[in-house]
């Protein structure tokens, strides 16, 4: 049973018609969709919503992989019990003590910290800061200015594997792909997982998942890029 772990925004959506050629390629398939996205559960489906060509998925990844729900939106509740009690309270304090602004609250979760970098700032010394005060954190860099701070061990390849586990799917069978387009999408680029790099992806992606046997740098963009890349390895 093949199934393809999607980001959602510059990835999936963008452009309706590529949408659409995407949805009538997969409908008909035995190709398990799992949309896999930095945004909250909740503040994603609100957006969905409004999107009539997107395929149903079966599940959806939440939050920069720190959420797990069905296609109802009904969270795995077990799914949060692998990050134990980490806490952001720390991190909201960097941040003020930064003065890094914080995104709006219904991109916010107890398991996600998310913020823009301040003019003057970049990632690497609130990386290293973190590191000299011990903080127990992942830090994930995207979007150009965004940075979110995550329970060490986060991530959507985290929530990928924990999945992959309950289908009882089989990466190292190449039926498992992958597909992104920003920073934030890269900790999911791991061989044997076949990754898909739409055209339209920033150079952190491109850079960082060079095209190769396990990764298809696509030629189109969005939704077009994806199902090429489902076609190059086969999956459809």
């Amino acid at each position: 049973m093949p199934a393809l772990f999607s980001d959602v925004d510059g990835t999936l959506l963008g452009d309706d018609e590529l949408l659409t050629e995407l949805r009538d390629a997969l409908e008909p398939s035995d190709v398990t969709l799992v949309l896999n996205s930095s945004r909250p559960v909740p503040s994603l489906l609100e957006s969905l919503a409004n999107v009539p060509h997107l395929p149903r998925p079966k599940f959806i990844i939440g939050a920069m992989g720190t959420q797990i729900a069905h296609a109802d939106d009904k969270l795995i509740d077990d799914f949060n019990e692998v990050f134990g009690s980490w806490s952001r309270d720390p991190f909201d304090a960097l941040a003020d003590e930064l003065g890094l602004a914080r995104h709006d609250e219904k991109y916010q979760t107890p398991l996600k910290a998310s913020f823009d970098i301040s003019d003057g700032q970049s990632f690497d010394d609130i990386r290293r800061l973190v590191e000299q005060r011990g903080l127990d954190a992942k830090l994930v860099h995207s979007g150009g200015d965004d940075i979110d701070f995550l329970p060490p061990g986060a991530g959507k390849l985290t929530a990928i594997g924990f999945l992959c586990v309950r289908l009882a799917l089989d990466p190292r069978r190449g039926e498992v792909a992958v597909a992104g387009d920003s920073g934030n999408d890269i900790d999911m680029f791991d061989a044997p997982l076949r990754g898909i790099v739409v055209a339209n992806a920033e150079d952190a992606l491109k850079t960082a998942a060079p095209a190769g046997e396990f990764v298809y740098h696509a030629q189109r963009r969005m939704a077009g890029g994806v199902l090429d890349g489902l076609r190059h390895f086969g999956l459809l």
